[in-house]
């Protein structure tokens, strides 16, 4: 009993040396040399708010979820910089894994971007960096594990200000986005009929949970 109690131990610690050593481990040198550039902080910026204009990507929509607080988590796959380095149209190298992008305040149709859309922006990139944190939440390997090495902000209609174009989203969702999001609709205004809400816009903060679960 002992002999094999040993044996599935040193299995079983094989396997996590294995997946360590497999792990995929993406850095701001791994980059294209554009999204290098655009991720690279200036001295003394503590928050997002307060980070560079950016850079003007197109990717494609590959999960869209409701947060709280009016808030999207939308991840982007095949990201690229609709100029390239000497500012033409055209399509550069993209960015290694997902773009997680938090969208604050979206518009109803970019709430409602599903799977298959491709999203424009101009979007602040930053490498994903998380605290070391052994034996609790660890953000960088959270997204890691997840195929994401990257993040941005946007909010409203994406203009910063006015210093930008706003977002552009164009295609069409997958037919089983577009089946959800018709099930999920019916499902708010019969709710928020019942509940006194009356007519409510889609996707709606009333239903946000709902919404996030369907």
């Amino acid at each position: 009993f002992l002999d094999k109690a040993v044996l599935l131990i040193l299995c079983v610690m094989a396997g996590f040396a294995f997946a360590w050593v497999r792990a995929p481990s993406i850095g701001p040198a791994d980059a294209p040399q554009w999204a290098a550039r655009a991720s690279a902080p200036p001295e003394g910026v503590k928050s997002p708010e307060e980070y560079s204009l950016g850079v003007t990507v197109s990717g494609t929509i590959r999960e869209n979820t409701p947060l709280a607080g009016n808030n999207a988590r939308i991840l982007l796959a095949d990201v690229r910089p609709v100029k390239d380095t000497g500012g033409r149209d055209g399509a550069g190298e993209a960015l290694p894994g997902l773009l997680v992008l938090s969208w604050r305040n979206p518009p109803p149709d970019l709430a409602g971007g599903g799977p298959g859309q491709r999203l424009t922006a101009t979007l602040p990139l930053r490498h994903i960096h998380g605290f070391s944190n052994p034996g609790t939440w660890e953000t960088e390997t959270y997204w890691r594990d997840k195929g994401a090495y990257f993040r941005a902000w946007g909010r409203d209609d994406g203009s910063r200000g006015g210093r930008a174009e706003p977002y552009r989203l164009t295609g069409e969702a997958s037919g089983w986005w577009r089946f959800r999001t018709a099930l999920r609709r019916a499902v708010i205004h019969i709710l928020a009929a019942r509940s006194g809400y009356g007519a409510v816009t889609f996707p709606s903060p009333v239903a946000k949970g709902i919404s996030g679960s369907a």
